[in-house]
């Protein structure tokens, strides 16, 4: 677990590194598998947070970490899919259309449509940080579920599954179809 986390997280530094210093950084589509790299890596980043906490080191159970990471989690997961989705709109569109391709798939759309998707994510996940919280269980803290919000965390999954799984994985499908 941690070789995946330390391998991934030094893959996608380099692979930011490659897509924003070389001639790569003219092309709209390094801007999408930038933003995936750096996406993943926060989500490694939760990841590797919680994972410290089985071998004693209880940083995710402090308040202000176990609902960021949460939140994290969840912002980056949403990202991660719809990067993904917006790749495959550039690549359906430069095979599809490849004459509109140059006006379609520019560096400042790519711009756009990573901050939107950015502020779409922030937004839409706020909500997920008054799902966790510290409790109590040994006289120890531990990150959990706040039973105030169960409900709101049963809406929100939903929602997350149908957002970063359903509805991505049939578009994705769909425009590779086409193409």
């Amino acid at each position: 677990s941690l070789i995946l986390i330390t391998l991934g997280t030094i893959g996608n530094c380099i692979s930011v590194l490659v897509f924003f210093t070389t001639k790569l950084r003219k092309l709209s589509s390094s801007f999408y598998l930038a933003a995936l790299a750096i996406s993943d890596t926060g989500f490694l980043i939760a990841l590797f947070v919680a994972w410290l906490n089985s071998f004693g080191v209880p940083l995710f159970n402090t308040a202000g970490i176990c609902k960021m990471n949460t939140y994290l989690q969840y912002v980056c997961s949403f990202l991660s899919a719809w990067l993904v989705v917006a790749f495959t709109v550039e690549r359906f569109i430069a095979v599809r259309y490849p004459l509109r391709r140059p006006s379609m798939c520019t560096v400042a759309r790519a711009k756009i449509v990573l901050a939107s998707l950015t502020v779409l994510a922030i937004c839409l996940y706020i909500p997920s940080m008054w799902m966790a919280k510290i409790e109590t269980h040994d006289n120890r803290p531990v990150c959990g579920l706040n039973d105030e919000f169960k409900y709101l965390a049963q809406v929100i999954n939903h929602v997350d599954f149908v957002l970063t799984f359903i509805l991505p994985f049939f578009m994705i499908a769909m425009l590779n179809a086409w193409i």
